[in-house]
């Protein structure tokens, strides 16, 4: 078979008929025997078993429980098995099919609700499952590495306490009326998130800060993600300028103000812009997210564009999520999150 005469072929329909393609492959290679144990069990051989909770080798084997391996680290003292801090931690026994069917259909884009019903799990369970496996992504996003020419701006979303029971604020009414109190330009009231990426199509996607982004927010953000010798082009916003300075990297600025779109009939930020304007569409469906979760969308809208592209084969998709031991504690330190 000539794959790339199939290949040329699928990119000249039209976008749809593409898309449905895709999703038909998704779930015929989804319904392929996926075994999350063993996956789970070879990875940590291959690592010599490192501790999830101190990272020392130092580890041996004591035994078996419910047919898992177990180990115990002799630098800390503590035992922990192949699943611990995994997506699937702590999940009972049978429900790794569940789990298998659950990942196929989020993975094609659907519900909550639809990915429950396909799962036959509950709704809660299904939100439960779903920020697991976003939280599995963070990985791959840390993984980023930006070069050539960089595109970067900043976007903001409303800082959300969706789900909270304790606010530290006064709950905000639909259909505010013109006399009360609001408050103009980016404040506290904004989540800062920076979107970069270059012309071959990577990017990366982070949540900075609340209010106005500084210099100390982009060096956090971007300070490991760029490669010597890349060009930076993004606004004029003088934490930019401050970043690109203190970095040695060259810095191409773009005013938007004084109606200048392309600088040297080659710099300019219209893809990360039109990334930008494709993440609030896309963030618009889920009716409002909470800040302390934002992260894990931004993940998940990543990972979407680069399947879509099919720049990231499913496999290692798969792979990265299964094999992820980060993932419990990325969820318990989200209350600590610096915009919380």
């Amino acid at each position: 078979m000539d794959i790339a005469l199939l290949e040329s072929k699928i990119k000249s329909l039209p976008v749809d008929e593409q898309n449905l393609i895709y999703n038909q492959l998704l779930s015929l290679v989804s319904d392929l025997s996926i075994d999350i144990s063993s996956i789970q069990a070879e990875q940590k051989s291959t690592e010599s078993c490192h501790c999830p909770h101190c990272k020392s080798s130092n580890t041996k084997k004591i035994g078996f429980q419910y047919g898992v391996q177990r180990y115990c680290c002799k630098e800390c003292g503590r035992n922990y098995r192949d699943t611990t801090g995994t997506f699937n931690a702590g999940m009972r026994k049978g429900k790794g099919e569940h789990m298998k069917i659950y990942m196929k259909h989020f993975l094609a884009g659907k519900s909550l609700r639809e990915c429950a019903k396909q799962a036959e799990i509950s709704l809660p369970t299904s939100f439960k499952w779903r920020h697991r496996i976003l939280a599995a992504l963070e990985s791959s996003q840390n993984q980023v590495l930006l070069k050539g020419i960089i595109e970067s701006d900043e976007m903001f979303f409303t800082y959300s306490q969706k789900g909270q029971r304790n606010l530290d604020r006064e709950p905000r009414k639909r259909g505010k009326g013109m006399f009360e109190p609001k408050k103009r330009g980016i404040s506290d009231d904004k989540v800062a998130v920076i979107i970069s990426q270059d012309r071959k199509g990577s990017k990366h996607l982070k949540v900075a800060t609340r209010g106005r982004i500084s210099t100390n927010d982009l060096e956090q953000v971007l300070k490991d993600k760029i490669t010597p010798e890349s060009i930076l082009c993004s606004d004029s916003h003088h934490s930019y300028i401050g970043f690109a300075s203190k970095n040695n990297i060259t810095h191409k600025t773009i005013k938007a103000s004084a109606k200048e779109l392309v600088k040297e009939n080659k710099y300019h930020v219209q893809h990360v812009n039109q990334t930008g304007s494709e993440l609030k569409k896309w963030m618009e469906q889920f009716n409002g997210v909470s800040t302390k979760y934002l992260q894990q969308y931004l993940n998940w809208f990543a990972i979407k564009k680069q399947i879509e592209k099919a720049s990231i084969p499913l496999k290692s998709l798969i792979l990265t999520i299964c094999t992820s031991y980060e993932v419990m504690e990325i969820l318990k330190n989200i209350p600590n999150l610096k915009y919380i």
